[in-house]
């Protein structure tokens, strides 16, 4: 799985970093991705909709959380 160095900001786009930015597809793609021992600081970013910048760190890779939309269980 690559990285892409993208742009990033939060809502009102009053923040911008570029971060090393990774989407897995899948969890087993997530799962290998958090095994990565080169990997230290990581920040799951789901849509970047917050006001603030906690959706933003230039210091850490970025795992784009947007394919993980759905439920895998659900106990009543």
């Amino acid at each position: 799985m690559l990285s892409k160095n993208n742009k990033l900001t939060n809502f009102s786009k009053a923040s911008i970093t570029r971060s090393a930015c990774f989407r897995p597809e899948n969890e087993v793609e997530l799962e290998a991705l958090m095994a990565n021992p080169d990997i230290e600081k990581i920040l799951a970013r789901g849509e970047g909709l917050s006001y603030s910048d906690c959706c933003l760190h230039d210091q850490a890779f970025i795992i784009d959380m947007s394919r993980f939309n759905h439920l895998i269980s659900f106990d009543e």
